[in-house]
């Protein structure tokens, strides 16, 4: 699904046969409530009905909303600690699949499982952040 990002998702799309999905997340669709009655609303994403002009100025809006958004976030920083390490993606045997082996001190001090958030991968080696 094509992504804006600047410090973190600002808005996703997807076009769909009758209608074309825009995703801002829940503030995105919260804070511009009254400009999107008429439209199909989710907690999250907005349906433009083809069969109507596309309101590409009010996307715009929503957008630069977002992006101020995301500013003000990444200014506080994130109250969230991150691991970043080298790792080399493991083949599972005899499975289309792969794993990467995560320091014990990380596994230790979160005591779970954690998700692998990376650009997509391409060859043995990666970095990982958690």
């Amino acid at each position: 699904m094509p992504t804006f990002w600047q410090n973190g998702n600002l808005i996703h799309f997807a076009a769909a046969k009758n209608h074309l999905g825009v995703y801002p997340g829940e503030s995105g669709v919260s804070v511009f409530a009254d400009r999107l009655k008429g439209f199909k609303t989710t907690k999250g994403a907005i349906q433009f009905s083809f069969s109507e002009p596309i309101p590409y100025e009010l996307i715009a809006e929503i957008t630069r909303f977002r992006v101020q958004e995301n500013a003000e976030k990444a200014k506080g920083g994130s109250s969230k600690k991150k691991y970043t390490f080298e790792a080399i993606i493991q083949k599972v045997p005899d499975i289309d699949g792969a794993y990467v082996e995560i320091p014990f001190d990380v596994k230790k001090e979160l005591a779970r499982a954690a998700s692998l958030s990376t650009p997509p991968l391409t060859g043995s080696h990666t970095t990982a952040a958690w």
